[in-house]
């Protein structure tokens, strides 16, 4: 049986409200809806612009700037997989974390109950 004290349950909130429950980036969707968007921007709905440019210039202008949007959309992808590589390695160290704070609590919690035993005995 486990019996938390209210200080045990005050440290745990503590825990939960400490900078190691704070992830370092916050989150990724909207620069991935930005860039969705981006690209979407040049879809088969946009083809059939292409019927009503008539000169080779404006072409020239289309072309530059799909390429253009292209490069910006890959830099923005390995942004988002730095973002992606930063909170992966983030989520690792958080549970290491975990884990050491679980065996440090299951072993004082033993103590605790333990304790709490001999303490019972000894009322007798």
């Amino acid at each position: 049986m486990v019996h938390c004290s209210s200080s045990m349950v005050g440290r745990v909130r503590t825990l939960k409200n400490n900078n190691y429950m704070a992830a370092p980036i916050k989150y990724t969707c909207p620069d991935i809806d930005r860039y969705i968007k981006d690209l979407k921007h040049w879809c088969p709905e946009r083809r059939n612009d292409i019927e009503d440019w008539f000169t080779v210039e404006e072409l020239k202008e289309l072309c530059y700037n799909l390429i253009n949007s292209i490069d910006d959309c890959c830099n923005n992808f390995e942004d988002i997989r730095d973002a992606n590589d930063i909170l992966r390695t983030w989520g690792t160290s958080m549970e290491e974390k975990f884990e050491t704070l679980q065996v440090q609590y299951n072993e004082l919690e033993e103590k605790y109950n333990a304790l709490l035993e001999e303490n019972q005995l000894l009322k007798q």
